[in-house]
């Protein structure tokens, strides 16, 4: 794991710590599991023993109860524990603020494969309005990543129904730009 994995994974623990620090550390609820699995995760990450990815074993809890959204009711937990997803489970770095400027860059290589295309339907020109919002909240910095499907429909809908195959090279940088902000997900190649 890099330092900057660890770092991640500590802020990210600690923050979501945070918002768990009301209720009690047992086994007989979704909230007591996860702090008793994010005690252990930092546990184990201060002593330099966590490998990332990490086995499957070690984040059961984590895993279960993301998937299973069991503490959704809780706000802005779903945030952290998915950094944590990424990091520990998928073994993926961040995207951060310091990486905006290229996401809007990809954004613009998307709007210019777009804007090149013979014919744009409908649904394309929603997606440039709605990739430009997204460019211009990116460079304003007031975006913050992730990105939720149900803020950003029109993009949504793109990489779900894979509505730009049409277009030569946009569909593939669609799914780079959604891994960038939906995910949080950043090439490794990007410090």
């Amino acid at each position: 794991m890099s330092t900057e994995q660890y770092q991640d994974v500590l802020l990210n623990i600690e923050k979501a710590l945070t918002l768990l620090s009301g209720y009690q550390e047992t086994d007989s609820t979704a909230e007591g599991r996860m702090i008793s699995q994010l005690k252990w995760l930092k546990g184990e990450a201060l002593a330099n023993r966590l490998p990332i990815p990490v086995d499957t074993a070690w984040t059961s809890t984590l895993r279960y109860v993301y998937t299973d959204h069991a503490l959704d009711h809780i706000k802005g937990i779903r945030k952290y524990l998915h950094a944590l997803m990424v990091i520990l489970v998928d073994g993926e770095l961040l995207t951060k603020q310091r990486h905006y400027p290229a996401v809007a860059r990809e954004v613009d290589q998307l709007l210019s494969i777009l804007g090149s295309a013979r014919k744009v339907s409908t649904s394309k020109d929603r997606l440039a309005q709605e990739l430009k919002s997204l460019r211009t909240a990116l460079l304003a910095g007031t975006l913050e990543v992730p990105v939720t499907r149900e803020d950003h429909p029109t993009f949504n809908a793109a990489f779900t129904e894979e509505t730009l195959n049409d277009v030569p090279g946009a569909q593939e940088k669609l799914e780079e730009i959604w891994n960038l902000l939906v995910e949080s997900v950043r090439p490794s190649t990007w410090v």
